[in-house]
């Protein structure tokens, strides 16, 4: 199964701008004209990753709560309250665990954010909070041989775990 698209390309953004960041400090250590330069190209650089990342749908909810990372990061000022639980939220996505509650709240946050309009960036964090929740609501596939045959196991046959745990494997108890 490939990668969810958006976690490469995050983990790229964060290296860059922590290479943008050491760039910085360095700069102010001791100034230098190529470090200016270097740190403009990092910052077109950055510009251009965080273009391609907007413009991804994640394919998991591991690459949902990627995107959240970012989304609390942008909110306008009127929302600021609801970043400590954006970030939860993305926590839990990013741990692989997702909930219908995380979804609906999701929902409601970009629903008030598009009733306010393109106000204060709200456009750019409307598309990747809508490109989040399509991937944090995105079914989740499971492919495993669960069953060693052909024929279809009779219900005492599954009650006993009999397809499930294989030799190698230890058996829950019978009783």
């Amino acid at each position: 199964m490939p990668i969810d698209p958006v976690i490469p390309l995050f983990d790229e953004i964060c290296a860059a701008e922590a290479e943008l960041e050491r760039q910085r400090a360095q700069n102010a250590i001791s100034y230098s004209p190529r470090r200016d330069e270097v740190t403009a190209l990092m910052l077109g650089r950055i510009g251009l990753l965080y273009d391609d990342l907007c413009r991804l749908t994640p394919t998991s909810p591991i690459g949902a709560g990627a995107l959240l990372r970012l989304v609390w990061r942008w909110l306008p000022p009127q929302y600021l309250r609801y970043e400590q639980h954006l970030a939860r939220v993305a926590g839990r996505l990013q741990a692989g665990r997702r909930s219908q509650d995380d979804l609906i709240w999701l929902r409601a946050l970009a629903a008030a954010l598009e009733r306010d309009g393109a106000q204060d960036g709200n456009a750019r964090v409307l598309t990747v909070l809508n490109a989040a929740i399509l991937g944090a609501a995105r079914p989740l596939l499971i492919f495993r041989n669960a069953f060693r045959d052909c024929r279809t196991p009779t219900l005492e046959e599954l009650s006993r775990g009999r397809h499930f745990w294989p030799a190698p494997f230890n058996r829950p108890s019978l009783s």
